[in-house]
């Protein structure tokens, strides 16, 4: 164990001392999306299968209702996910949602201080509808496909103390196969705490705005959008496995995502500038980072086409990557690859 160590840190020193190797992708393909682009992306997801699922921001007013749907590698749309639910009623609004091993995609949403997982077939038809055993004193963020059909619920437990002072601490939740909430995950180790051993409050604004990816063993990544960023990763069983920093390509960068293959992790960062004081924000998601999902060593940058615009969508193949774009008001969906060193 002590060998192991030493020739980790040796060679996390050796990379510290040298640059980290850097490749341009190539735009391989730019395939028309047969769906009516919305103002902006509120939620995608990739599967397995390179189908990439994406939630429209059609309903300004109530982004919860917006459609999702399902996109294939021919820019034909596959399926469609109504969040319109009898059970729930009109005031339901949609979350955060998962695609499962086997196409099915699950759905959480919210209606009157009441959760509900809705679950979908692979072609969209309504499945199961389940009101969640918690209530207002959990405040979830995430949801994340593990074995079979379970899942594991990041988010907040909220304790009210009075009624005008609560205090809220992070938790893992493992939901069974119905959708009833079994046991809440020992995690606390995964978090930073102050003095006292509570959760510090950035450490709460961070999990609400972190990202996750589950890899083809079933092992469940957290990327916080911080600098370093930090990964902390879970067993499919929800049991806290380590965490580890990756350092950020160059200043000013802030990770946006996180996709997984072949034991390797993807992480698409932005570049964050100020001027006069004003934050300024690039226009593309242009460099993604490849790291070693165990140690966290970094691999290789690869640096987008001019044409990509936003994050990657899907990591496919060691260089290959699918993202969903815009032009002209419609959707494309671009497909990278070939990539050539350029350091």
């Amino acid at each position: 164990m002590k060998l192991l160590l030493a020739v980790l840190l040796a060679s996390l020193a050796a990379q510290a001392e040298s640059p980290v190797p850097r490749a341009s992708l190539k735009l391989r393909q730019e395939v028309p999306v047969i769906l009516q682009a919305g103002p902006s992306f509120a939620q995608h997801r990739c599967d397995s299968q390179g189908n990439i699922y994406v939630r429209m921001l059609t309903d300004s007013k109530n982004p919860g209702r917006s459609v999702l749907s399902k996109i294939g590698g021919d820019g034909k749309v596959r399926a469609t996910f109504d969040p319109v639910i009898k059970e729930i009623g009109s005031e339901g609004t949609a979350g955060d949602f998962a695609v499962l091993s086997d196409g099915s995609v699950s759905t959480l949403m919210g209606a009157n201080d009441a959760f509900y997982l809705v679950r979908y077939a692979p072609n969209g038809k309504l499945g199961s509808t389940t009101r969640l055993s918690f209530g207002r004193d959990l405040g979830p963020h995430q949801l994340i496909p593990i074995g079979g059909r379970q899942m594991l619920l990041l988010g907040e437990k909220i304790t009210r103390e009075s009624d005008k002072k609560q205090t809220s601490e992070p938790i893992t939740a493992l939901i069974n196969a119905n959708g009833d909430l079994e046991r809440y995950l020992d995690t606390k180790e995964a978090f930073k705490v102050d003095a006292k051993g509570n959760v510090t409050e950035e450490e709460m604004s961070e999990l609400a705005n972190s990202q996750t990816v589950t890899d083809e063993a079933g092992t469940v990544y957290i990327m916080r959008r911080t600098a370093p960023t930090r990964i902390i990763a879970f067993t499919g069983a929800g049991e806290y496995l380590r965490t580890y920093n990756v350092e950020v390509p160059e200043p000013g960068y802030v990770p946006l995502n996180i996709l997984a293959n072949g034991g390797k992790l993807a992480i698409t960062y932005i570049e964050i500038t100020e001027d006069d004081g004003v934050t300024k924000q690039a226009q593309a998601a242009r460099l993604t980072r490849i790291v070693d999902q165990q140690s966290g060593l970094v691999m290789i940058d690869y640096i987008a086409p001019p044409e990509a615009k936003s994050t990657m969508d899907c990591y496919i193949a060691p260089d290959q990557f699918l993202q969903l774009g815009q032009r002209d008001g419609r959707l494309t969906l671009l497909k990278m690859g070939d990539a050539v060193s350029s350091r």
